[in-house]
């Protein structure tokens, strides 16, 4: 039960992280400057984000499967 929550909430973050990173806008190099806290975002981590996303979505599913399994036999 305690991972299924912790996986939910860990793909929130990635949806979340990852929706943000896709709304960027990118120059030519694949870079975003952020001047309020002085970050530069790669567009390259939009892919990796986008993997973590189903992943985890993934994971989550199967930890709730088998934590209904356990919890109604």
């Amino acid at each position: 039960m305690v991972l299924t929550i912790i996986l939910v909430l860990t793909k929130l973050i990635f949806a979340t992280v990852f929706v943000s990173r896709l709304t960027l806008t990118y120059n030519l190099q694949g870079s975003y400057f952020d001047e309020n806290s002085c970050t530069v975002y790669q567009e390259q981590a939009v892919l990796v984000y986008g993997l973590l996303f189903p992943s985890c979505s993934l994971l989550t599913l199967l930890s709730f499967y088998k934590t209904k399994k356990a919890f109604f036999k």
